[in-house]
């Protein structure tokens, strides 16, 4: 259960649909790219941002 809030958690911080990226994960369908790309991608992002 912990790691399901987490997730959510982590979804709700990056503006996408928790349950959209589960049903994305379960079935394999790769529409959304998995959330440490999508994380670091910001990160870089942000740093880039003088």
């Amino acid at each position: 259960r912990d790691t399901f809030a987490s997730l959510k958690k982590t979804c709700r911080k990056l503006g996408i649909s928790f349950w959209d990226d589960l049903n994305d994960r379960i079935g394999q369908v790769g529409d959304i790219p998995p959330l440490p790309d999508i994380v670091r991608e910001r990160i870089l992002a942000a740093e880039a941002v003088p």
